[in-house]
């Protein structure tokens, strides 16, 4: 409407300056021409008309000339009509691209306005928060829903991130999803430019690196953690001993399990590894809760304890072996430990703590050692009469034997406390072994025999394992060899067998000959049958011995 109210005036304009211009002179001009003119109604009438055909003629023109110009610019308007019509279609098409992209990205992304609304979310990002749209409209609303600290630094963060245009990287970030799992995403933001409504457009993007944080914490824990029972290792401890180094009123705890091979030798190494768990949760049970205990070595743990106080460690110790002695574990009869420990003096490193601990320990062990062999013989029997064929009344039997003979022959103090301990332990390694082996209903393969053999083998590992017991470890290992070296494992002979091993073969042969599952020997049949194999199976003098013993 201005325009064409602008285009009027100009038409007026023209047409004024043009009649005034005409009326000053044409009769200017008409005078000078005519000075004589008498007739001046005549040639003022042809001077109107021929007013009134230039007028048109330049308003003609000047209409034409407007009229192009407007021509001109309805189709420069058109033209940008149409640029802008397909500018916004091809806005409404990146638009429309946008949040196909963001809905497909295989990473968590979200578009957000400067206006602090959330635009759009990915299916990804729904699928691992468990959040939609509806339930985070704005960045207040995620920050508050997925983040449980510093939500306000967090917020304010994000927020800032409306000054700048460029692409930033935000850092690492705790989330929490809607089923209160935790995530580790990396954040990324980018400006994208300005939307309908003139507000400035952001797309943040997360990758997800909880897995590989979560590598990194495991790498790191293992670095420092025993895997078996979770406390800390060696290496930790060597860390730990130089920043307590100094430290006033710290001191050490050191503990020692006993028999550990016993148990891995009889019972494999997974009930060895459980009581390893066992003894180390009681460790952490009992210890004072600011303690850094470690497994430094295979039955090895310390603990560095900040408040030492020698009172409470004492009261510790009482504690964790009254817990042993109650504890209702198969493996409880093998399970005891040797202690020692130690406050550091205020002039003194802890590292010489350490070694009075160690000193305290070592002689703790030695008397545990000796007082635990009695429980853990009686133990072992106690499961060979349960896994196996061996019984009470056979050994009782072979005691009173023994006691015939040893009052014969004389026995030395010692060599009579051997023969009684081998008649105790003399099977000993059939615990490790197969049960089915000992079902009498089971007629035994060649594998099977072969696997029965090992026994004394076996049973010569658990006696080596107990101090108090290595003594006789060898006698057990060859109580099935013979005089002439037919028997096994190695094949000896005559005076290359223990002299307890060599009367065993005696008393044992007697005692199966006279009590056997099947047919049963009569006293005479059974010293005839001895006396069969003399000098082949058994000793010619001790086989002497015997029989004068048991005929007398």
């Amino acid at each position: 409407m201005r325009k064409m109210h602008k285009d009027t005036f100009k038409v007026i304009s023209i047409y004024v300056i043009f009649g005034t211009v005409w009326i000053v002179l044409s009769d200017w001009l008409l005078l000078n021409l005519r000075p004589d003119l008498e007739d001046f109604y005549y040639y003022s009438l042809i001077k109107g008309l021929v007013f009134v055909a230039l007028s048109a003629l330049i308003i003609f023109f000047t209409l034409r000339v407007q009229e192009n110009r407007y021509d001109h610019l309805q189709k420069n308007l058109g033209a940008q009509t149409n640029a802008l019509k397909n500018y916004e279609e091809i806005l409404s098409l990146q638009r429309s691209m946008l949040h196909d992209l963001i809905d497909e990205a295989p990473l968590p992304m979200i578009l957000h306005a400067e206006n602090q609304q959330i635009l759009r979310i990915s299916r990804h990002f729904r699928d691992t928060t468990g959040y939609s749209l509806s339930e985070i409209p704005t960045i207040r609303a995620w920050v508050e829903r997925a983040y449980t600290q510093k939500r306000e630094e967090i917020y304010e963060h994000i927020i800032r991130s409306y000054n700048h245009k460029k692409n930033t990287y935000e850092g690492t970030f705790t989330i929490s999803t809607k089923n209160s799992e935790r995530r580790y995403w990396d954040w990324y933001s980018a400006y994208i430019g300005r939307d309908e409504q003139g507000l400035r457009n952001y797309v943040a993007i997360a990758i997800d690196i909880t897995e590989q944080t979560q590598k990194e914490k495991d790498l790191k824990h293992l670095s420092y953690h025993d895997d078996l029972t979770n406390l800390y290792n060696r290496r930790y401890y060597n860390q730990i001993m130089e920043l307590y180094a100094d430290k006033k009123g710290s001191g050490v705890f050191l503990a020692d399990i006993n028999g550990l091979k016993l148990v891995n030798d009889v019972f494999g190494h997974h009930e060895g590894d459980n009581l390893l768990r066992e003894f180390a949760n009681l460790l952490r049970e009992h210890l004072p809760k600011d303690s850094l205990i470690a497994r430094i070595g295979g039955d090895e743990f310390v603990a560095v304890i900040p408040k030492f106080e020698t009172r409470d460690i004492k009261g510790t110790i009482h504690s964790i072996r009254s817990k042993i002695k109650r504890s209702t574990s198969s493996m409880a009869p093998f399970l005891s430990a040797a202690f020692g420990y130690s406050k550091k003096p205020d002039n003194a490193s802890l590292k010489q703590s350490f070694l009075r601990a160690e000193n305290m320990l070592y002689k703790d062990k030695v008397h545990e050692y000796h007082m635990q062999t009695r429980s853990v013989v009686r133990a072992l029997l106690e499961k060979l009469y349960e896994q196996t064929d061996e019984s009470p009344r056979h050994l009782k039997r072979l005691h009173n034997l023994a006691i015939k003979f040893s009052q014969k022959m004389e026995l030395s103090p010692q060599d009579k406390r051997e023969l009684f301990m081998l008649i105790d332990l003399h099977d000993i390694g059939k615990i490790s072994l197969d049960r089915e082996i000992f079902d009498p209903e089971v007629n035994l393969t060649i594998e099977q025999r072969e696997e029965l053999k090992r026994h004394p083998e076996i049973g010569y590992r658990i006696a080596n394992a107990l101090p108090r017991l290595k003594n006789v470890a060898y006698a057990v290992l060859t109580h099935h060899e013979n005089i002439d070296g037919s028997g096994f494992p190695f094949g000896l002979k005559r005076d290359s067998i223990p002299l307890s091993a060599r009367i065993f073969r005696i008393l044992d042969a007697y005692d199966e000959m006279r009590h056997s599952n099947g047919r049963r020997k009569t006293k005479k049949e059974a010293l005839e049958a001895l006396l069969s194999k003399r000098g082949i199976y058994y000793d010619a003098e001790l086989l002497d011995t015997f029989i004068d013993a048991i005929n007398a």
